[in-house]
């Protein structure tokens, strides 16, 4: 975890179109449309659980139209796409989550894009970087792409003005025998059951834990 309008009802991308934008690449105006259109539809598709949710949905949407070039860059000052990762165990009964170096609490692995058209490449990059498992060591959990989504925003440092974080969060469980491994971003890392969480867990990161729980039933 880095630090620093109306629902059309558009039906999902399919699982190939969403392939062909799940890494980073130079790309050209048309390409960036084409991407932040199949954004926007996993964006109508995905029920919010409560308001804040509804509303951060609503705020993502907006500001795909009004930043239709550089909504995913971490250029972009007035705010930009990242993608993060609930990753359950084999078993779904235990969660994984680090202790971020620089902020001292649990999150879940996540960050900024390095460029990349979907936030859900951005999830598995930083999944990847931040506790070793591959995407051969995952499995979309719940069955679905998108699991939560969440605004939340970073506060001024210097050199860098507060902006909102517009964060798309995905469920994955691991393969059985997959080993996870502390980074340098990391002081720990570590595999929590779901009904023992850490203190210090924000409001949206257990909405996004209950929605894992309630799917493995």
């Amino acid at each position: 975890m880095d630090v620093d309008g109306s629902d059309s009802g558009t039906p999902l991308a399919s699982d190939l179109a969403k392939s062909e934008l799940a890494r980073p690449v130079s790309v050209g105006e048309t390409e960036v449309a084409r991407a932040f259109a199949l954004v926007d539809a996993e964006l109508a598709a995905h029920a919010p659980a409560d308001e804040k949710e509804a509303r951060d949905i609503a705020f993502i949407r907006r500001f795909l139209r009004e930043h239709p070039r550089d909504a995913h860059l971490r250029a972009q000052p007035e705010g930009h796409l990242t993608g993060s990762g609930f990753v359950v165990d084999d078993s779904r009964t235990r969660l994984l989550l680090l202790h971020h170096k620089k902020l001292g609490r649990w999150l879940q692995p996540g960050g900024h894009g390095e460029g990349e058209l979907h936030p859900r490449a951005v999830a598995l990059r930083e999944i990847a970087e931040e506790t070793g498992l591959a995407a051969d060591d995952l499995q979309p959990f719940p069955h679905q792409d998108l699991l939560d989504v969440d605004v939340h925003f970073i506060p001024a440092r210097p050199g860098e003005p507060a902006h909102p974080h517009l964060d798309f969060r995905y469920g994955f469980a691991a393969r059985a025998g997959a080993l996870a491994r502390l980074s340098s971003e990391s002081t720990d890392l570590r595999w929590f059951p779901l009904s023992g969480l850490p203190e210090g867990l924000d409001e949206a990161a257990r909405r996004a834990i209950r929605k894992l729980s309630l799917s493995k039933r």
